[in-house]
């Protein structure tokens, strides 16, 4: 049992008639989504998918936060976890300083979506939801933080590894997968917050949470596929300059990552560049340039493996670049929201298309609408996901 599964069954009986005044919160969904997002060829999934939360407070100076993901599907096996806690942990602290205990979702990073430096944030990337975040799964984790003054905060996290869920598709023969890390990841962070321009510098010692295929021999020579977690450490830097209606942001880390079987090191600097703009009082637009630069030192020996784990390994090249777009409004006085999300690949010409359409009936109920779609020739980031096309429909109740 982990930490914050524990905190979550002890917490309430422990302080219960203290915080009868704080009720528990969030939304429940029901909708149709043409496809999964685990390029399987499965189809027409109807599921209802609840996110509630509780943040109980004891005392100016304790509380605590839970938050439960649970999820009723046609198909169990493509479409993300029946129930799973998000959140269990126990805050302590004042105006100084704080200590969080348990499960729980330490997210970093300025940029719009994509984040470099966000590194404690599995993620499932199978579950069916409109939004990226709510992809986000909570990790075993001690966040400690140190206000220096009013602008400047020092950050400590020692965390338990926890892998994202991804896309599988069709899997090739013959992989061998290793155990997962029982090394804690360290991370800390310094973070400068002003009143237009903030910055923060971070180092992380920890694992790439995406699993790493690579091809090898047996000794009577018949090829397997292993599949490792490789310790991966990153310097990152990060800042945000607003001038009106107008942000500016960028990311920067540095990776040394080291494969584990082989011991050879390979060096992955990733670089992101935005600016978002309001505008007519209720538009926004967000457009970023972004960058993956990967040094190998060497590559898989047999070509004929080559396409399946570029696809594993989402890798098509030493170097990505491209851009993102987000374009967003309000109409009929903020109850209908439209956006135009969209990513393009410029190394590999690929692209994906998001647009999304919310309608408030009330503060209590609403309709999402949206579709996810694909392109791109078959060694390509986005060319490869032309299976995770969709559509989908979803009714909310918030409470």
């Amino acid at each position: 049992m982990n930490v914050g599964w524990i905190i979550a069954a002890v917490a309430p009986l422990a302080t219960a008639s203290v915080f009868a005044q704080d009720l528990p919160f969030g939304e429940c969904r029901l909708g149709y989504w043409s496809s999964s997002r685990n390029l399987d060829h499965t189809q027409d999934i109807a599921q209802g998918l609840c996110f509630s939360n509780w943040k109980p407070s004891v005392s100016d100076s304790v509380s605590f936060g839970f938050s439960v993901q649970g999820h009723i599907a046609n198909e169990y096996d493509t479409t993300g976890d029946k129930a799973r806690l998000r959140e269990g942990y126990a805050d302590i602290g004042n105006d100084h300083w704080s200590l969080r205990l348990g499960r729980q979702i330490i997210a970093w990073g300025r940029a719009d979506r994509i984040n470099p430096t966000d590194y404690f944030s599995p993620r499932d990337f199978t579950l069916l939801v409109p939004e990226d975040d709510e992809q986000r799964r909570g990790i075993d984790a001690a966040l400690a933080q140190y206000h220096l003054n009013d602008s400047n905060r020092l950050s400590l996290v020692i965390a338990r590894f926890e892998p994202h869920k991804m896309p599988q598709g069709l899997l090739p023969a013959g992989i061998v997968r290793s155990a997962e890390p029982d090394d804690a990841e360290v991370a800390v962070k310094y973070d400068h917050i002003g009143n237009l321009f903030d910055w923060s510098v971070s180092y992380y010692d920890g694992y790439d949470r995406f699993s790493r295929y690579r091809l090898a021999q047996y000794v009577n020579d018949l090829p397997r596929i292993y599949a490792d977690y490789e310790s991966l450490s990153t310097w990152g830097f990060d800042t945000a300059a607003a001038a009106g209606s107008w942000t500016l942001r960028t990311e920067l880390t540095h990776s040394t990552q080291e494969r584990t079987q082989t011991g050879d090191e390979i060096s992955i600097t990733r670089a992101i560049v935005g600016v978002d703009h309001d505008f007519l009082d209720t538009a926004n637009i967000n457009v970023q340039w972004f960058s993956n630069h990967r040094e190998h030192t060497s590559r898989i020996p047999i070509a004929i493996y080559q396409e399946g784990l570029d696809r594993l390994n989402s890798e098509f090249g030493f170097h990505d670049q491209g851009v993102t777009l987000r374009l967003s409004n309000r109409f009929l006085n903020e109850q209908l929201k439209i956006e135009l999300a969209a990513i393009l690949d410029t190394q590999n010409q690929s692209y994906v298309i998001r647009p999304r359409l919310t309608y408030a009936l009330n503060d209590q109920i609403k309709i999402t609408a949206g579709a996810d779609a694909f392109s791109g020739i078959e060694q390509s980031y986005f060319g490869v996901r032309e299976n995770n096309d969709l559509r989908f429909i979803e009714f909310t109740i918030v409470y």
